[in-house]
């Protein structure tokens, strides 16, 4: 204590560490032969991460954002498990033209699901419909088999998305 005074400092949470903890199973998920992390941004309106993939020795550009939570015991039901995710989040990401992958980890089994939130919100017009009345979240459905794999997310990374007055569309 200096001049008796008794400093504060920021703790550590639980949240915290479950967040560190889902990203470091994430990365070690992803091949570093391919895959570039490019790190937690500053301000958070909802990217955790941006990944840039690597192809064929050459950065071409291809990268996708990402929002990433960590949970213990995920339930599970008919193949797919749903996540309320957040709609200030959802409405950035669709506004996004590079992919934009919400990665959920099971710290539990160490398994890491994804979704493409733009394919997502472009095959359910209806979850579109709902971002813009609903105020804090959106469900997202996301299929079991939608385990981080390297090869389905390359493809993913090599989309581009275009949200203007005619809606959200892919365009790459």
């Amino acid at each position: 204590m200096e001049g008796g005074v008794k400093r504060l400092y920021p703790k550590d949470t639980l949240q915290n560490r479950e967040e560190r903890r889902s990203y470091q199973i994430l990365n070690g998920l992803l091949d570093t032969c391919v895959w570039d992390f490019k790190g937690k941004e500053n301000h958070d309106h909802g990217v955790d991460y941006m990944y840039e993939y690597i192809e064929n020795g050459e950065y071409k550009g291809y990268r996708i954002l990402a929002q990433i939570k960590g949970r213990r015991n995920i339930e599970i039901k008919d193949s797919i498990i749903v996540f309320d995710f957040p709609v200030k989040t959802a409405n950035y990401a669709v506004g996004c033209s590079e992919p934009f992958i919400f990665f959920l980890v099971d710290l539990s089994n160490t398994i890491a699901y994804y979704l493409s939130i733009q394919d997502f919100f472009i095959a359910n017009e209806d979850k579109m419909q709902k971002l813009a009345v609903n105020k804090s979240t959106i469900r997202l459905v996301i299929p079991c088999k939608n385990i981080v794999d390297n090869e389905e997310l390359r493809v993913i990374t090599k989309s581009q998305y275009c949200f203007d007055d005619s809606g959200l569309r892919k365009t790459r």
